[in-house]
């Protein structure tokens, strides 16, 4: 991580209960890196479809500087059957785009901030809430050190094992 103090973070203990409990192949760690002043904060610039395999969901396509590849980014989220809706630059910087989707017990579920959810427009709330439920949160102490609702939710997408009987 680049901040040295989010360093102690990292819980060996919560990596050995998913090996316990999820079907886990591989562990990769890029911790050594940071010695020579380099590091990797992986999924803050996007959203993860899993199921599709792509980055999507809500976009900044604003901030494509090249406007054809704006283009390409948003014809092949269509392409998924999903609704793509294009955050301006000020929704961004609202944190509008750093939301995440989880499963509820009543089904989908937008997990955002409470800034967020007031810098989307009208129309764009509707088109979201004709799919899943927002849970708009107030976060204003992680938003003001840059990070919002999908900064602080890790989603584990990893079989489950098979429990044993030990009987």
């Amino acid at each position: 991580m680049y901040a040295k103090s989010r360093r102690k973070e990292r819980r060996t203990d919560v990596i050995e209960f998913l090996k316990q409990e999820y079907r886990v192949s591989e562990v990769t760690g890029f911790s050594g890196f940071e010695a020579d002043g380099l590091s990797l904060e992986g999924t803050g610039a996007m959203v993860l479809d899993h199921i599709g395999r792509l980055a999507c969901a809500t976009v900044g396509l604003d901030m494509v500087s090249n406007a054809e590849r704006g283009q390409t980014i948003s014809e092949r989220l269509s392409e998924t059957g999903r609704d793509v809706i294009a955050l301006s630059e000020s929704q961004i910087g609202e944190f509008a785009g750093n939301a995440i989707e989880l499963t509820g017990t009543n089904g989908p579920v937008l997990a955002l901030s409470s800034q967020a959810e007031r810098a989307l427009a009208p129309d764009e709330r509707r088109r979201l809430e004709g799919s899943l439920t927002l849970l708009p949160l107030d976060l204003p102490i992680i938003e003001s050190a840059g990070g919002s609702a999908r900064c602080m939710i890790a989603g584990i997408h990893l079989a489950p094992r098979a429990k044993r009987n030990l009987n």
